[in-house]
Order: C-alpha cells, then sequence, then structure tokens
C-alpha cells in the first residue's frame, strides 16, 4: 500500500512539473512572437529606430528566454531560430532592408512550430 501511494505522489509531482514547465514554455513563446509582432509594426510604419531596437534586444531576449526550455525539444529548432534572430538587425543595418520582413516571417513560423512541438501528443512523444 505503501508503494501505490508513493508512486501516486510522484505521479502528482512529475505531471505538475511537466504542467508548470509546459506553461512556462508556452508563455515566453508567445513573448517571442509578440516581440515579433512590434518588430513588424514597427517596420511597416517606417520607424526603423524602433525596429533596428527591437531587432538587436531580440537574440539576447530569445536565449534568455529558451534557456529553460525542456531539454526533449530537439536542439536544431532552437538553434534555427536563433540563426535567424541573430540575421535580423544584421539585415536591418545594410542598405537594402527588403529581406527583413521575409526573415521575420521566416522566424515566427519557425517559433509557432516550436509551441507546436512542445504540446504533449503521440506525434511529439514518438
Amino acid at each position: 500500500m505503501k508503494r501505490l501511494v508513493v508512486s501516486i505522489a510522484l505521479l502528482v509531482i512529475v505531471g505538475s512539473l511537466c504542467g508548470v514547465s509546459l506553461h512556462g514554455q508556452q508563455k515566453n513563446t508567445h513573448a517571442l512572437i509578440d516581440t515579433l509582432d512590434r518588430m513588424e509594426q514597427a517596420y511597416q510604419t517606417g520607424d526603423r529606430q524602433r525596429c533596428r531596437q527591437l531587432s538587436e534586444n531580440f537574440p539576447a531576449d530569445f536565449e534568455r528566454r529558451t534557456r529553460w526550455f525542456s531539454l526533449f525539444l530537439p536542439h536544431n529548432y532552437l538553434s534555427s531560430v536563433q540563426e535567424v534572430a541573430v540575421t535580423l538587425p544584421v539585415i536591418l543595418q545594410g542598405e537594402d532592408s527588403a529581406h527583413f520582413p521575409i526573415e521575420l516571417a521566416r522566424c515566427r513560423l519557425l517559433l509557432q512550430r516550436l509551441e507546436q512541438l512542445e504540446v504533449p501528443s503521440m506525434e511529439n512523444i514518438l
């Protein structure tokens, strides 16, 4: 009987930790997508200074927010988002920033894909 109580208690603890972890990951992913939305809005309104500031802060913000993401996520997804995030301010500093909206959309799609990977499903587990 003691083993059953201990195993149920461990199951509840692990389930709670997973729930808290998933909530934190989704919250951080939404915050990063919101930053991209603000960046896109600043670019479309012509506020290049604000857009440049947001894009320069985005890689550090991405690294800070994804530092504690679960280790079961494929690291290539995290690194591909980080690669795009690092190029955003570089594109804005150049003479021709026509590729900026494309890279911004690419970064958004990668973050949305990352958000889908966080949801526990049979496809993600297997």
